[in-house]
Protein backbone atom coordinates (compact mmCIF):
# COMPACT_ATOMS: atom_id res chain seq x y z
CA UNK A 1 0.00 0.00 0.00
CA UNK A 2 1.13 3.46 -0.66
CA UNK A 3 0.33 6.69 1.63
CA UNK A 4 -1.51 8.79 -0.58
CA UNK A 5 -2.57 11.48 1.65
CA UNK A 6 -3.41 13.00 4.92
CA UNK A 7 -6.91 14.53 5.77
CA UNK A 8 -8.32 16.38 8.64
CA UNK A 9 -12.16 15.07 8.12
CA UNK A 10 -14.42 18.19 8.85
CA UNK A 11 -17.54 16.80 10.77
CA UNK A 12 -20.81 18.57 12.52
CA UNK A 13 -19.80 21.75 13.84
CA UNK A 14 -21.37 22.65 17.80
CA UNK A 15 -21.99 26.24 18.47
CA UNK A 16 -20.64 27.14 21.97
CA UNK A 17 -22.24 30.36 21.61
CA UNK A 18 -23.00 33.58 19.33
CA UNK A 19 -19.25 34.49 18.96
CA UNK A 20 -17.12 30.65 18.89
CA UNK A 21 -17.67 27.42 17.59
CA UNK A 22 -15.90 24.29 18.08
CA UNK A 23 -15.69 22.22 15.09
CA UNK A 24 -14.99 18.40 15.59
CA UNK A 25 -13.25 16.56 13.18
CA UNK A 26 -11.00 13.38 12.51
CA UNK A 27 -7.63 12.12 10.96
CA UNK A 28 -7.52 9.67 7.89
CA UNK A 29 -4.89 8.18 5.94
CA UNK A 30 -5.37 7.31 2.76
CA UNK A 31 -3.82 4.53 1.22
CA UNK A 32 -3.80 3.20 -2.34
CA UNK A 33 -3.13 -0.26 -3.41
CA UNK A 34 -0.42 -0.17 -6.25
CA UNK A 35 -1.57 -2.83 -8.31
CA UNK A 36 -5.38 -2.94 -7.71
CA UNK A 37 -5.11 1.15 -7.29
CA UNK A 38 -8.09 0.39 -4.91
CA UNK A 39 -8.48 2.94 -1.89
CA UNK A 40 -8.21 2.43 1.93
CA UNK A 41 -8.99 4.57 4.65
CA UNK A 42 -7.30 4.39 8.16
CA UNK A 43 -8.34 6.46 10.72
CA UNK A 44 -6.03 8.30 13.24
CA UNK A 45 -6.86 8.80 17.19
CA UNK A 46 -5.57 10.26 20.11
CA UNK A 47 -4.37 8.58 23.50
CA UNK A 48 -4.23 5.13 20.89
CA UNK A 49 -0.72 2.75 20.35
CA UNK A 50 0.31 3.28 16.38
CA UNK A 51 2.63 1.35 14.20
CA UNK A 52 4.00 2.56 10.87
CA UNK A 53 6.26 -0.18 9.11
CA UNK A 54 7.32 1.94 5.91
CA UNK A 55 9.11 1.17 2.61
CA UNK A 56 10.37 2.69 -0.13
CA UNK A 57 9.45 6.32 -1.05
CA UNK A 58 7.53 6.52 -4.51
CA UNK A 59 6.05 8.75 -7.01
CA UNK A 60 2.41 9.44 -6.59
CA UNK A 61 2.23 10.36 -10.52
CA UNK A 62 4.31 7.33 -11.98
CA UNK A 63 5.01 5.19 -8.79
CA UNK A 64 8.67 4.96 -9.58
CA UNK A 65 11.17 4.80 -6.60
CA UNK A 66 11.45 8.71 -6.11
CA UNK A 67 12.88 11.31 -2.85
CA UNK A 68 9.73 12.98 -2.67
CA UNK A 69 6.46 13.10 -4.89
CA UNK A 70 6.29 13.84 -7.93
CA UNK A 71 9.67 12.65 -9.01
CA UNK A 72 12.29 14.68 -10.62
CA UNK A 73 10.80 13.17 -14.31
CA UNK A 74 6.87 14.18 -13.71
CA UNK A 75 8.12 17.60 -12.57
CA UNK A 76 10.18 17.89 -15.45
CA UNK A 77 7.28 16.95 -17.79
CA UNK A 78 4.28 19.21 -15.90
CA UNK A 79 6.43 22.20 -16.06
CA UNK A 80 6.36 21.55 -20.10
CA UNK A 81 2.68 22.16 -19.90
CA UNK A 82 1.36 25.40 -21.00
CA UNK A 83 -1.67 24.65 -18.13
CA UNK A 84 -3.43 26.37 -15.82
CA UNK A 85 -0.73 27.02 -12.38
CA UNK A 86 1.91 27.64 -15.05
CA UNK A 87 -0.52 30.66 -17.05
CA UNK A 88 -1.47 31.79 -13.52
CA UNK A 89 2.45 32.55 -12.62
CA UNK A 90 2.44 34.84 -15.54
CA UNK A 91 -0.96 36.47 -14.48
CA UNK A 92 -1.27 40.49 -15.21
CA UNK A 93 -2.54 40.70 -11.74
CA UNK A 94 1.46 39.90 -10.59
CA UNK A 95 2.71 43.04 -12.83
CA UNK A 96 2.54 45.97 -10.84
CA UNK A 97 2.39 48.19 -14.09
CA UNK A 98 0.19 46.02 -16.34
CA UNK A 99 -2.65 48.05 -18.09
CA UNK A 100 -4.79 45.32 -18.01
CA UNK A 101 -4.54 45.85 -14.02
CA UNK A 102 -4.65 49.91 -14.16
CA UNK A 103 -7.61 49.47 -16.40
CA UNK A 104 -9.22 46.60 -14.54
CA UNK A 105 -9.84 45.02 -17.63
CA UNK A 106 -9.41 41.56 -16.31
CA UNK A 107 -13.10 40.52 -14.89
CA UNK A 108 -15.47 37.76 -14.39
CA UNK A 109 -16.94 38.37 -17.71
CA UNK A 110 -13.57 39.19 -19.34
CA UNK A 111 -10.61 37.38 -18.61
CA UNK A 112 -7.75 37.82 -20.98
CA UNK A 113 -5.51 34.16 -19.66
CA UNK A 114 -8.60 32.24 -21.51
CA UNK A 115 -8.71 30.09 -18.68
CA UNK A 116 -12.38 29.62 -16.65
CA UNK A 117 -10.20 27.87 -13.64
CA UNK A 118 -8.49 30.74 -13.14
CA UNK A 119 -11.66 33.47 -13.50
CA UNK A 120 -13.14 31.25 -10.70
CA UNK A 121 -9.65 31.57 -8.68
CA UNK A 122 -9.60 34.70 -9.36
CA UNK A 123 -12.68 36.37 -8.75
CA UNK A 124 -14.44 34.47 -6.61
CA UNK A 125 -15.65 34.95 -2.70
CA UNK A 126 -12.63 34.58 -0.08
CA UNK A 127 -11.71 34.43 3.93
CA UNK A 128 -9.21 35.99 5.23
CA UNK A 129 -7.79 34.48 8.57
CA UNK A 130 -5.74 35.58 11.55
CA UNK A 131 -5.03 32.30 13.60
CA UNK A 132 -2.93 30.96 16.46
CA UNK A 133 -0.80 28.01 16.31
CA UNK A 134 0.28 27.55 19.75
CA UNK A 135 2.20 30.85 20.71
CA UNK A 136 2.51 32.19 17.29
CA UNK A 137 0.33 33.99 14.99
CA UNK A 138 -0.36 33.59 11.36
CA UNK A 139 -2.63 34.97 8.55
CA UNK A 140 -3.85 33.37 5.53
CA UNK A 141 -6.31 33.44 3.11
CA UNK A 142 -8.62 31.25 1.40
CA UNK A 143 -11.23 30.55 -1.02
CA UNK A 144 -14.94 30.75 0.73
CA UNK A 145 -16.01 27.64 -1.44
CA UNK A 146 -13.93 25.72 0.91
CA UNK A 147 -15.93 26.58 4.06
CA UNK A 148 -15.04 28.47 7.03
CA UNK A 149 -13.31 25.77 8.66
CA UNK A 150 -11.45 23.67 5.84
CA UNK A 151 -7.87 25.31 6.18
CA UNK A 152 -8.44 26.62 9.57
CA UNK A 153 -8.59 23.09 10.67
CA UNK A 154 -5.76 21.60 8.30
CA UNK A 155 -3.51 24.79 9.63
CA UNK A 156 -3.90 23.11 13.13
CA UNK A 157 -4.70 26.61 14.35
CA UNK A 158 -5.83 27.17 17.88
CA UNK A 159 -8.24 29.54 17.29
CA UNK A 160 -8.73 32.11 14.47
CA UNK A 161 -10.71 35.09 13.59
CA UNK A 162 -12.45 34.65 9.93
CA UNK A 163 -12.73 38.02 8.05
CA UNK A 164 -15.15 37.58 4.65
CA UNK A 165 -16.56 38.04 2.21
CA UNK A 166 -13.77 39.50 0.57
CA UNK A 167 -14.58 39.98 -3.14
CA UNK A 168 -11.96 37.73 -5.46
CA UNK A 169 -7.88 36.74 -5.07
CA UNK A 170 -6.29 40.24 -6.16
CA UNK A 171 -8.17 41.78 -2.99
CA UNK A 172 -7.38 38.77 -0.52
CA UNK A 173 -3.88 38.88 -1.17
CA UNK A 174 -3.37 43.04 -1.11
CA UNK A 175 -5.05 42.45 2.12
CA UNK A 176 -3.49 39.69 4.10
CA UNK A 177 -0.19 41.99 2.65
CA UNK A 178 -1.76 44.96 4.47
CA UNK A 179 -2.48 42.72 7.76
CA UNK A 180 0.73 40.76 7.99
CA UNK A 181 2.68 44.61 7.55
CA UNK A 182 0.54 46.27 9.67
CA UNK A 183 0.25 44.16 13.11
CA UNK A 184 4.04 42.34 12.26
CA UNK A 185 2.12 38.69 11.54
CA UNK A 186 3.92 36.51 9.05
CA UNK A 187 1.73 34.74 6.37
CA UNK A 188 4.15 31.74 6.60
CA UNK A 189 5.35 29.41 9.64
CA UNK A 190 8.10 27.09 8.91
CA UNK A 191 7.81 23.10 10.31
CA UNK A 192 10.71 24.43 12.82
CA UNK A 193 8.77 27.31 14.15
CA UNK A 194 5.54 25.21 14.43
CA UNK A 195 7.81 22.49 16.47
CA UNK A 196 8.89 24.97 19.25
CA UNK A 197 5.91 26.70 19.38
CA UNK A 198 4.88 23.37 21.50
CA UNK A 199 7.04 24.06 24.04
CA UNK A 200 6.54 27.99 24.19
CA UNK A 201 4.66 29.95 26.47
CA UNK A 202 3.81 33.32 26.11
CA UNK A 203 0.31 35.08 25.93
CA UNK A 204 -0.61 37.08 22.69
CA UNK A 205 -3.23 40.10 22.71
CA UNK A 206 -5.81 39.96 20.28
CA UNK A 207 -7.22 43.69 21.01
CA UNK A 208 -5.60 45.86 17.98
CA UNK A 209 -6.97 43.15 15.71
CA UNK A 210 -10.33 42.90 17.55
CA UNK A 211 -10.62 46.26 17.39
CA UNK A 212 -9.57 46.93 13.28
CA UNK A 213 -11.69 43.82 12.69
CA UNK A 214 -15.18 45.50 14.44
CA UNK A 215 -13.97 48.87 12.38
CA UNK A 216 -13.34 46.87 8.77
CA UNK A 217 -16.71 46.50 7.90
CA UNK A 218 -16.40 42.84 6.99
CA UNK A 219 -18.27 39.59 8.74
CA UNK A 220 -16.27 38.26 11.30
CA UNK A 221 -15.90 35.11 13.08
CA UNK A 222 -14.21 33.82 16.15
CA UNK A 223 -13.57 29.97 16.06
CA UNK A 224 -11.99 28.05 18.84
CA UNK A 225 -10.67 24.68 17.21
CA UNK A 226 -7.40 23.09 18.92
CA UNK A 227 -6.46 23.30 22.81
CA UNK A 228 -3.49 24.16 23.26
CA UNK A 229 -0.88 21.68 24.06
CA UNK A 230 2.41 22.92 26.16
CA UNK A 231 5.39 20.39 26.60
CA UNK A 232 8.57 21.07 28.14
CA UNK A 233 10.19 19.08 25.41
CA UNK A 234 9.79 18.16 21.77
CA UNK A 235 11.61 17.48 18.91
CA UNK A 236 11.10 16.93 15.19
CA UNK A 237 10.70 12.84 13.97
CA UNK A 238 12.78 12.92 10.84
CA UNK A 239 11.50 9.64 8.38
CA UNK A 240 13.36 7.45 6.24
CA UNK A 241 13.11 4.28 3.99
CA UNK A 242 12.59 0.93 6.19
CA UNK A 243 11.50 2.82 9.21
CA UNK A 244 8.66 1.80 11.87
CA UNK A 245 7.47 4.04 13.96
CA UNK A 246 5.39 3.11 16.76
CA UNK A 247 4.15 5.03 19.69
CA UNK A 248 1.59 6.39 21.64
CA UNK A 249 -0.48 9.42 20.06
CA UNK A 250 -0.92 11.94 22.78
CA UNK A 251 -1.92 14.76 20.32
CA UNK A 252 -3.08 15.45 16.96
CA UNK A 253 -3.24 19.06 15.57
CA UNK A 254 -3.32 19.71 12.10
CA UNK A 255 -0.85 17.87 10.21
CA UNK A 256 0.84 17.47 13.03
CA UNK A 257 1.06 14.13 15.39
CA UNK A 258 2.90 14.37 18.89
CA UNK A 259 3.76 10.75 19.74
CA UNK A 260 5.54 9.28 22.65
CA UNK A 261 8.17 7.37 22.06
CA UNK A 262 9.70 5.65 25.04
CA UNK A 263 10.62 8.56 27.11
CA UNK A 264 10.57 11.40 24.74
CA UNK A 265 8.00 13.43 22.97
CA UNK A 266 8.20 13.64 19.07
CA UNK A 267 6.44 15.63 16.73
CA UNK A 268 5.65 13.87 13.15
CA UNK A 269 4.62 15.82 10.31
CA UNK A 270 1.92 13.34 8.40
CA UNK A 271 2.79 15.42 5.22
CA UNK A 272 5.74 14.02 5.25
CA UNK A 273 4.57 10.31 5.21
CA UNK A 274 2.82 10.90 1.97
CA UNK A 275 4.46 9.03 -1.13
CA UNK A 276 5.57 5.79 1.02
CA UNK A 277 5.13 2.49 0.74
CA UNK A 278 3.35 1.49 3.75
CA UNK A 279 4.07 -2.15 4.30
CA UNK A 280 2.67 -2.73 8.21
CA UNK A 281 -0.19 -0.50 10.00
CA UNK A 282 -1.46 -1.14 13.24
CA UNK A 283 -3.12 0.87 16.43
CA UNK A 284 -4.53 -0.37 19.62
CA UNK A 285 -5.65 1.18 22.85
CA UNK A 286 -3.59 1.81 25.77
CA UNK A 287 -5.26 0.89 29.22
Amino acid sequence: MLIVNYSVILTEEKVVNQYSRKVPYEYCLTLMDMQTLGVQHFFIEKMLGLKLELGSRRCLVCLAPSTGSPCMHCRAMVSLDENIYRTRQKCNYLEEDSPLVSMGRCTWESYPCGYSENRDICHSPYMLYIGRFNSLLKVGITKGSRGKYTRILEQGLNEAMAIHPIDGLPQALELEAWVSRHFGIPDKLTRDEKVRSFTERGEISWQKIVDWTMESGFSVDHFVMYPTLTLNQLQKLSLDENMVLEGLVIWIQGNWIVLAIGRQFYALDAKELIGYELRGFSTWEVS
